[in-house]
């Protein structure tokens, strides 16, 4: 197999190639993959095409009747590693597709399940295509990405369902006097919630806090958080309930220099749950409120969830940790102080205590710490390792687990 030369240019906003080469950047060596093509399909849709097979087949199609190369390479993932970021890349293989007499260039690749990230390249060029789905990186570069369906993709829990009813997201902005900033909060509504019958009906209160790598979008747009909660409610196996996604990337971007995590949980409190509260058919009580975080959002999860039970009944703790371990949004574990002093009020409180981690996630080390942390404290949870590294593939294979179990009158910690 021979290898090819690929430069990562910076991601433009804009569908078009960059017109400079990315001289600061130390070119990477990928494999090239150049699977035959017999089987590709006769269409002229631009591209990806998932073929539903137990391999995960994918087709790509793509018009550049000008361009001397064109190729798929997957793109390199920033991710949380402590003190600093830790810079990963995907060992897929670069997919060089070939020229057909149209202009069109054609390819076939394979991949596991799930979500993605991919860099188009043409003539050595990185282009963001629009003819690709679109989401952030790190909340400041835009980047292409593919979802890989499983086989069975009419089981699929976050796959779109026909022929049923589908609640809403609603997009509001929220102006915060701790933050000093207007904040976008995304509102999930269950299809209930609209219906006329229910006009004077209340509903419980998911809060969830994103990563660090996206922002409140991702939990829609790659989370399918949304559409796991239809499936589950038409299936009987979630209680109807409200879920507030927010965008804690505002809140960073404001405090710099500071970066504490406990405004924005202040912001969280002060704000954004008095004006749901106002807004929103809630039961507004903590029997009927959870907190969720994912990454760096499981580090608020934790702080509210031990310093404010008045608020909150059930906690969920998504590849994260109960302390507060990346020094770049502050290291203050006054909230762990506060566990240590009395583990016995917090687990009384805690209806729901739900921690998972993929298995192949590079922060399994602290998420053992911790294990170590709650066993000697005495504090119960319920514990899942899901398959996966810290990535959305495994926080779509625990949104279903922990949203059947919120809201019920009666649940066994296993």
């Amino acid at each position: 197999m021979s290898t090819a030369t690929i430069t990562h240019a910076p991601l433009l906003t804009s569908p078009w190639a960059s017109t400079k080469q990315a001289s600061h950047i130390a070119p990477c060596q990928f494999p090239i993959a150049t699977p035959p093509l017999a089987s590709f399909p006769l269409h002229n849709e631009e591209g990806v095409t998932y073929v539903g097979d137990t391999a995960g087949t994918v087709h790509y199609r793509f018009s550049f009747p000008k361009a001397g190369i064109v190729s798929i390479a997957p793109a390199t993932i920033i991710t949380l590693g402590g003190d600093v970021d830790q810079t990963r890349t995907v060992a897929h293989p670069v997919v060089t597709l070939q020229k057909q007499k149209d202009g069109t260039w054609v390819g076939v690749a394979v991949y596991p399940v799930g979500l993605h990230k991919v860099l188009l390249f043409v003539d050595g060029r990185a282009v963001l295509t629009p003819l690709l789905p679109i989401t952030c990186e790190t909340n400041q570069e835009l980047v292409n990405y593919i979802d890989v369906p499983p086989p069975d993709a009419k089981n699929c829990i976050y796959a779109m369902r026909p022929l049923m009813e589908h609640g809403s997201v609603a997009q509001d902005y929220v102006t915060s006097y701790t933050t000093n900033t207007v904040e976008e909060v995304l509102v999930y509504l269950p299809p209930s919630y609209h219906m006329a019958a229910n006009a004077t009906r209340r509903y419980p209160v998911l809060y969830l806090l994103h990563n660090d790598g996206n922002n409140g979008q991702g939990s829609v747009q790659l989370g399918k958080v949304n559409v796991i909660a239809d499936n589950l409610i038409a299936d009987g196996r979630m209680t109807d309930m409200i879920i507030v996604i927010t965008n804690n990337a505002s809140t960073l971007c404001v405090n710099s220099s500071s970066d504490d995590i406990t405004q924005m949980c202040d912001d969280l409190t002060e704000e954004i749950i008095p004006y749901i509260d106002n807004r929103y058919r809630t039961k507004a009580d903590r029997d009927h409120r959870a907190i969720a975080g994912l990454s760096m959002g499981s580090m608020q999860a934790s702080r509210l969830s031990i310093t404010r039970p008045d608020l909150f009944a059930y906690a969920g703790i998504f590849s994260g940790f109960l302390r507060t371990l990346w020094s770049g949004i502050g290291a203050d574990d006054d909230h762990m102080e506060v566990l240590r002093r009395d583990p016995a009020a917090y687990q009384s409180a805690m209806k729901v205590f739900f921690r998972c981690i993929g298995d192949e996630d590079m922060h399994m080390p602290r998420f053992e710490e911790d294990d170590t942390i709650l066993a000697e404290l005495g504090v119960k949870c319920t514990r899942r390792i899901y398959k996966g590294p810290h990535s959305w593939h495994v926080w779509r294979q625990a949104a279903p687990e922990f949203l059947t179990v919120l809201f019920k009158s009666a649940y066994k910690w296993c």
